[in-house]
């Protein structure tokens, strides 16, 4: 009985454990957020980082159900990046931290593949239109390259219909990102993905 107890214990640390990452990151956020609005960048920086380091430790600690929270999580902080730094330095500063999300989220869904995917995938858009700027050109194709196999992987994942227009529209859009930036391969790929979506619904 008291393994039992010890193991009711474990449980409730980690889910406030969870708790407290969430609203942690979600706070860092959103003073990221008026930071930027303000034009301090380089504070906002400094707290965007600290949002993806809650994150990491969330995504590290945290059980397969609270997935949803950290997808949202990054969700939030990829259009919290969406602002205008007024450096190149604070740009490039501002897709390292998303893509350092990102890279977490594959490693969830990796772990996790029952999971919904379509904040991950609404995600990745904004990511490249968000590097679509001719100084991030370089990184756009880099991060294209690096997401398309985990976004294209994560159709095959999710098998509730109610969802797949949803995933159908993130998977278009993603497609119009990836022809901005000159990758017509990839987004004929998201194209198919997308028209396999919208077949099975």
């Amino acid at each position: 009985d008291n393994d039992d107890d010890d193991d009711d214990d474990d449980a409730y640390s980690i889910n406030v454990a969870v708790a407290l990452a969430v609203s942690g990151a979600a706070a860092y956020k959103g003073l990221a957020a008026v930071l930027l609005e303000e034009g301090a960048h380089a504070e906002a920086a400094a707290e965007l980082r600290m949002s993806v380091e809650i994150l990491r430790a969330l995504v590290e600690h945290s059980p397969r159900q609270h997935f949803a929270d950290f997808a949202a999580a990054v969700h939030a902080l990829v259009m919290a990046c969406r602002g205008a730094p007024a450096s190149i330095d604070d740009a490039a500063e501002l897709l390292s931290l998303t893509r350092q999300s990102h890279e977490l989220l594959r490693s969830e869904l990796r772990r996790a593949p029952y999971i919904e995917v379509i904040d991950y995938l609404e995600a990745l858009a904004d990511l490249l239109a968000l590097a679509v700027e001719p100084k991030d050109r370089a990184e756009a194709l880099s991060d294209a390259a690096l997401f398309a196999a985990t976004a294209l992987a994560s159709v095959a994942w999710v098998h509730r219909p109610r969802s797949l227009r949803a995933r159908a529209l993130a998977l278009d859009r993603i497609a119009e990102e990836l022809r901005a930036i000159g990758r017509s391969d990839l987004a004929s790929a998201y194209g198919e993905a997308s028209r396999r979506c919208r077949s099975r619904s």
